[in-house]
């Protein structure tokens, strides 16, 4: 009885440990903006769809495509498993993440990190996949931070 007790004082508090929040609208906004753009049959549209949607430090020196290592990685597997989530998209839950920096030189910016969790489509196993959205201080509009869960 103890055991179980102490189990469930444990299970408490680290359920509290999880910041929850509120759906913010730009972001949810955003997540069907990137959705669509990832829906693109073509990858290299695909990608350039994907720019104005993503944190400038997912953005090549040039400015005109994702960094290699985004590209070959995270929005590869991005763009082939989209279709398998729902769109427009279905918030599961949001969970705001430690981050309060992203970013290295021209690129750092300050503000807030979190993960919305979105749905796979009906009929689709699999949970929900979290994409994380990054909050900038100064106000201005969110972009996603990280796709590699999709």
């Amino acid at each position: 009885m103890k055991s179980i007790l102490t189990f469930l004082l444990c299970l408490s508090f680290f359920a509290g440990v999880s910041q929850t929040a509120e759906v913010d609208k730009r972001a949810e906004t955003l997540l069907n903006d990137f959705m669509k753009a990832l829906l693109i049959e073509n990858s290299d549209a695909s990608a350039k769809a994907c720019l104005k949607h993503v944190h400038k430090s997912l953005i090549n020196p040039a400015g005109d495509n994702l960094t290699k290592d985004l590209l070959d990685f995270s929005f590869k597997k991005a763009h082939s498993n989209a279709k398998f989530y729902a769109y427009p998209v279905k918030i599961t839950r949001v969970r705001k993440n430690k981050v309060t920096a992203i970013g290295f030189k021209e690129t750092g910016e300050n503000g807030s990190e979190y993960s919305y969790f979105i749905s796979k489509k009906d009929g689709v196993n699999g949970m929900p996949a979290p994409v994380n959205i990054f909050f900038p201080a100064d106000g201005s509009a969110p972009k996603i931070s990280y796709m590699g869960s999709l």
